[in-house]
């Protein structure tokens, strides 16, 4: 799938994506965020999921409709909700990317119950949901497509005190993606993870110099999105891709 240097779809390409519909859940975070606004750049609808705080647009897109949708996702019944409200809305769900997920800064035993499960909710529990609601519809349709955000470096974390739950949570999110994946596939369904390295404006620096010499952006993310919603990787399901410019090697 051509990129332009913007970020957008070229040519013919943007027109295969219109009229489809998308679902981002977790929307109104910094990376979330920007999926959503790049699927709607390739003719997307999107459906805009938030759980406590809407998204916040600049104000020359104050008069843009947009289908935006509350749910706390760590509830089976409320994830089915947003997932019929969408469908309400467009009859369809093609795409649906979760992009949530809380971190934690904490040693694994000073790890209180309530946070424990926060991480997880977030990080895991919530994307499982998500497949589970959306699972019925794509099936009927004999097409869709689930792609988790990741963390680069899952599937052989070293050991960060700091960072256990996370790397728990997000190794099981890929274990996850597999076994959906290996699920989906006989119903048309495909299931990806995309996995970033230390992206900018985050709190999480290398204690080593990153060897593309900068923090992963957001357009880098999108950009692996779009070559994953392309015509040559229809046939890419079961797969990890890292976006880390080289960061763990």
């Amino acid at each position: 799938m051509a990129m332009a240097e913007n970020g957008k779809l070229k040519g013919a390409e943007n027109g295969k994506l219109k009229g489809q519909v998308a679902l981002v859940v977790g929307a109104s975070g910094y990376l979330g965020s920007h999926v959503a606004h790049a699927l709607e750049s390739w003719g997307m609808e999107v459906a805009w999921h938030y759980h406590k705080k809407p998204p916040r647009f600049p104000r020359a897109e104050k008069n843009v409709q947009r289908l935006l949708l509350q749910a706390d996702m760590s509830s089976a019944l409320e994830a089915e909700r947003l997932v019929e409200r969408v469908l309400e809305r467009h009859e369809r769900l093609d795409l649906a990317v979760h992009a949530a997920g809380d971190f934690l800064w904490k040693p694994l035993l000073e790890t209180s119950p309530e946070e424990w499960e926060r991480v997880m909710a977030t990080n895991l529990t919530s994307a499982f949901y998500l497949a589970r609601a959306c699972w019925e519809t794509m099936s009927a349709q004999s097409r869709g497509h689930l792609v988790f955000l990741g963390q680069a470096g899952c599937l052989d974390f070293k050991v960060k005190p700091s960072m256990s739950v996370v790397h728990i949570a997000k190794q099981g999110l890929w274990l996850l993606m597999r076994s959906l994946a290996r699920e989906g596939a006989p119903k048309g369904i495909r299931v990806n993870l995309l996995s970033p390295g230390i992206m900018e404006k985050t709190e999480i620096e290398s204690p080593a110099p990153l060897p593309m010499k900068r923090k992963a952006r957001p357009e880098d993310i999108t950009g692996a999105l779009a070559y994953l919603l392309g015509e040559e990787s229809s046939y890419l399901t079961g797969n990890q891709l890292e976006i880390a410019g080289g960061w763990g090697l």
